[in-house]
């Protein structure tokens, strides 16, 4: 091996999963937003609507932490804690130096 090759670190260390280049969180609304417009035969608007949903749901997401919602959801007793899983990792830490 060479030990001048180039490494790829991620930026992020908790980085979500992606859905081709977009996150899973924005692609959902649209998915969703499709299903539903199937069921109610007409897919362009249900489409539009998730798009729309997820336009919303970005410009609120970036006001807030990284992490505010599992947090949310953790606190309503929404999100299923893992045993042995006693506490989330702080939000508002950005890099991770070891």
């Amino acid at each position: 091996m060479n030990t001048e090759e180039n490494i790829n670190v991620p930026t992020m260390i908790d980085e979500p999963a992606h859905m081709l280049i977009w996150q899973w969180d924005e692609t959902l609304p649209i998915c969703i937003g499709l299903i539903f417009g199937i069921w109610l035969d007409s897919p362009v608007l249900g489409m539009l609507g998730g798009y729309l949903a997820t336009s919303k749901y970005k410009k609120i997401r970036d006001d807030k932490p990284r992490g505010f919602y599992f947090h949310m959801l953790r606190e309503y007793g929404l999100y299923p804690a893992k045993k042995g899983f006693h506490s989330m990792q702080n939000a508002l830490v950005n890099k991770f130096i070891s």
